[in-house]
């Protein structure tokens, strides 16, 4: 006996006991009609046979469609904790930071004409603009406290896959954490130099102007409309160290593409990419 599903196996035994039971039938026809008791007898203990074998059929059909359903059951959980346990690992060991978007790659001829920055053409108002919208005049900006807001750029934390891209001479023992810890140091040390490179000289004290005059003396005809920053201003602004650690980082931002070096008169500037 084969069958592909419970609807033809159920089909199978219905026809078996539909005969078997004509079978009976048709015995007890013969014993009315005086056939031998014994022969009948015969008969009566082969269908018992018969129908014995179909319920332990039956029987272990049913048990085996009941492990199955348990098997499915034990599955889904299994398959259920499984991805719980996945998403709990993924939410404890992510990163502490999280990289943006990658830059897409530039090539030596794009990166020297980023260097020069295009200014940007303000935008012509159309006459909605002028009927709704003025720019702030002095007493307002004197009443609201309205200050220019310059602008600074920021670097752009590394990557996972810049972080495996760095050779491992290079990268030694150093981890992904701590080479964006020297990145958030960069910024804030471009941050501080460049507000106050915005001051007015006249109206800084007599410390932060020979800060400012001290900057402008670091300046060149290679560093006109680019960011950097020197190894002492990194020292005073960014509240980590300058050792070898922080040069070996400086190395690997370089290395992809984060920054560039700028010499002459005897100092060495780390420009923003």
């Amino acid at each position: 006996m084969e069958a592909c599903s419970l609807a033809e196996l159920k089909e199978h035994f219905e026809a078996k006991i539909e005969r078997l039971t004509r079978c009976m039938d048709l015995a007890a026809e013969v014993i009315g009609l005086g056939a031998p008791v014994t022969k009948c007898r015969e008969q009566l203990i082969a269908v018992n046979s018969e129908l014995c074998l179909a319920e332990s059929a039956v029987g272990q059909l049913r048990e085996h469609v009941k492990i199955q359903r348990q098997q499915v059951e034990e599955a889904k959980v299994a398959m259920e904790n499984e991805l719980v346990n996945h998403v709990k690992y993924t939410v404890t060991h992510l990163p502490d930071r999280l990289p943006s978007l990658q830059k897409p790659q530039q090539n030596s001829n794009q990166v020297e004409q980023s260097n020069h920055r295009i200014p940007l053409i303000p935008r012509q108002a159309n006459n909605h603009d002028i009927n709704h919208e003025r720019p702030p005049s002095a007493a307002d900006k004197k009443s609201t406290g309205f200050k220019k807001q310059h602008y600074v750029p920021q670097m752009e934390i590394l990557t996972i896959d810049e972080f495996n891209s760095v050779p491992k001479y290079m990268k030694g023992r150093l981890s992904y954490n701590i080479i964006n810890s020297m990145v958030d140091g960069i910024n804030l040390t471009l941050t501080t130099k460049y507000d106050l490179m915005h001051k007015v000289p006249s109206k800084l004290t007599e410390a932060k102007r020979k800060k400012y005059h001290k900057f402008k003396e670091q300046e060149n005809k290679n560093t006109k409309g680019v960011f950097f920053f020197i190894d002492d201003d990194f020292k005073n602004y960014s509240k980590l160290k300058y050792d070898n650690t922080a040069r070996s980082i400086i190395t690997i931002l370089r290395h992809v593409g984060r920054l560039r070096e700028i010499r002459g008169g005897g100092v060495t500037r780390f420009a923003v990419i």
